[in-house]
């Protein structure tokens, strides 16, 4: 995601963030599939737009996609530039060597020089920069199509009358050529990808719900309301009674009892029953609140 500007006041700032834009689009005719779109990967930053930094945190944002195994690697690249001097395709092989799910994405046919036009008819057609998805052309809207506000239908519009009129995009197979293509390309790629990958994502489901039940089942039962809480608690003062080494509550208990009943001995009985009493209530309500508070802290 990109923001305006390296300098600010003569300071340096970031000029990319890895925060998230998300947009969704609902519709009938939607197809089911997230785009990520991330920064283009550049070799050098540029001075006061640009810095380090932000070639750094994008070539990191970049590649933290191309680990996820189920996602699907767009490769755009300009088709009026080298693509030997593309990066984005020596990045993506280590993580997908087989080439399962790396799509190449041609752009800008119509600036293709005069004379170069067969190099990248060559691609395309699979001839050189070979993919074992192979590659894509599409034909976006110019700086005057954008100034001049072009609708959907429009753009659409001028990119199949591009390929049906512009040697030797004319030349190119239906279902490489286009946005819509590149849509449909997508969609059928992703289906492939889904039933390759459903056994694993039903047993990697089914291992956390293992999982996640057996860590409910460690907190023993359930205490939602006070009465189930004061039973719980209830329950761990028997337990220290039974096992008085195992609880650091128990030594308090036994000492605090231990001291009132040498204060206590020249003092009548009633008033020794009901001092008892009344330290047992203290001591209970303590001991419980302390409880109550490591329950709830957990």
């Amino acid at each position: 995601m990109g923001l305006d500007g390296a300098q600010s006041g003569g300071e340096s700032r970031k000029s990319f963030t890895d925060d998230v834009l998300r947009i969704e689009v609902h519709g009938p005719e939607q197809e089911h599939l997230s785009v990520i779109d991330v920064p283009g990967i550049f070799r050098s930053p540029t001075e006061g737009v640009t810095t380090y930094a932000d070639m750094e945190m994008v070539k990191i944002m970049v590649l933290s996609y191309m680990k996820n195994a189920r996602s699907v690697i767009l490769a755009v690249v300009p088709a009026n530039t080298d693509i030997a001097t593309q990066d984005i395709l020596q990045f993506a092989q280590p993580y997908d060597p087989k080439g399962h799910r790396t799509l190449g994405v041609l752009t800008k046919p119509d600036l293709v020089d005069e004379g170069a036009e067969q190099n990248v008819m060559d691609i395309i057609e699979g001839k050189s920069r070979k993919l074992a998805l192979g590659w894509c052309v599409i034909r976006n809207p110019g700086q005057k199509d954008l100034d001049n506000m072009i609708t959907k239908e429009g753009r659409h519009a001028l990119e199949n009358l591009f390929f049906k009129t512009k040697a030797p995009w004319t030349k190119v197979a239906k279902d490489r050529a286009g946005t819509e293509a590149l849509r449909s390309r997508l969609v059928q790629i992703l289906g492939e990808m889904v039933q390759r990958e459903f056994s694993y994502v039903k047993s990697e489901i089914s291992n956390t719900l293992r999982e996640m039940k057996k860590n409910l089942a460690s907190l023993g039962p359930a205490r939602e309301d006070r009465t189930q809480q004061h039973s719980f608690l209830l329950g761990k003062r028997h337990q220290t009674q039974h096992f008085p080494s195992l609880h650091p509550w128990s030594t308090f208990w036994k000492r605090s009892t231990e001291v009132y009943n040498r204060s206590c001995i020249q003092v009548p009985d009633h008033h020794i029953l009901r001092a008892q009493s009344r330290l047992r209530q203290r001591l209970h309500f303590r001991t419980a609140s302390c409880a109550e508070a490591s329950y709830c802290h957990c």
